[in-house]
């Protein structure tokens, strides 16, 4: 399961990237709004590897 934890907050972590990247090349809006989605991914996934590590056991 810890695996399956390490490739979600991976791909969530590229995912941040991308949206900033693409965002800036394309011109969709500017850095500052890419920065601020990228965060916001990151933090959502902080938020789920925070509450996966701590849930209570079934």
């Amino acid at each position: 399961m810890k695996r399956l934890l390490y490739s979600i907050g991976a791909l969530v972590f590229g995912c941040g990237i991308l949206v900033f990247v693409v965002g800036l090349l394309s011109d969709l809006y500017t850095w500052q709004h890419g920065l601020i989605g990228m965060i916001a991914l990151w933090v959502m996934d902080l938020a789920f590897a925070a509450w996966y590590m701590t849930r209570p056991e079934d």
